[in-house]
């Protein structure tokens, strides 16, 4: 279904910069707070559509954007 509920550790390079590496964390936040923010609009028929059930879209939603 998507990235959130799938989980997916950040992975970091010793090559990375400090800037590089806060970069990659702050979009990886983002994308994790746009995602669920989009799951609210999902009706019942659509979450059984995509294969998952209304409590793991609770369960998801109620994660901080900063947990995969």
């Amino acid at each position: 279904m998507s990235a959130c509920i799938q989980n997916s550790m950040t992975q970091y390079h010793p090559h990375d910069s400090v800037a590089d590496t806060v970069r990659h964390l702050w979009r990886q936040w983002q994308d994790r707070s746009e995602e669920r923010n989009s799951y609210v609009r999902l009706t019942d028929r659509d979450i059984l559509d995509i294969g998952h059930s209304r409590f793991e879209i609770e369960r998801e939603l109620a994660k901080p954007f900063w947990r995969g």
